[in-house]
């Protein structure tokens, strides 16, 4: 695989779990990846699609730490105003769950 992205860092808020009108489940993210050497991040949105995506939606929650892998996708798209925008996004086909599971779906603490 060519386009290969990895990285590790902690989820800005909760994965959203939709389904798409053919019913495969997409659970959008955001995680924010520590930069070497100073105390900034960058930020990176990824995408989970199918079991993937659930599992991240039952087992995932603003700032636990993850492990993703997966590949670049670069889109673009005109706006309603007709200017033109892009987006890269990072489709996920791994997630590693990196701290202890939460306890129960509205809580991102872990079990004791």
């Amino acid at each position: 695989m060519t386009n290969l992205w990895i990285g590790v860092g902690r989820l800005t808020r909760d994965p959203e779990l939709r389904y798409a009108e053919s019913g495969r489940a997409v659970a959008p993210m955001r995680v924010a990846v520590p930069r070497s050497g100073d105390d900034g991040a960058d930020f990176f949105d990824v995408v989970a699609f199918g079991t993937l995506a659930e599992a991240c939606a039952e087992h995932l929650a603003k700032g636990r730490r993850v492990l993703v892998e997966g590949s670049l996708r670069h889109n673009t798209w005109n706006d309603t105003e007709g200017a033109q925008r892009s987006k890269v996004e990072i489709i996920a086909n791994r997630v590693q769950f990196l701290d202890a599971p939460r306890r129960d779906a509205g809580s991102a603490e872990p079990a004791a």
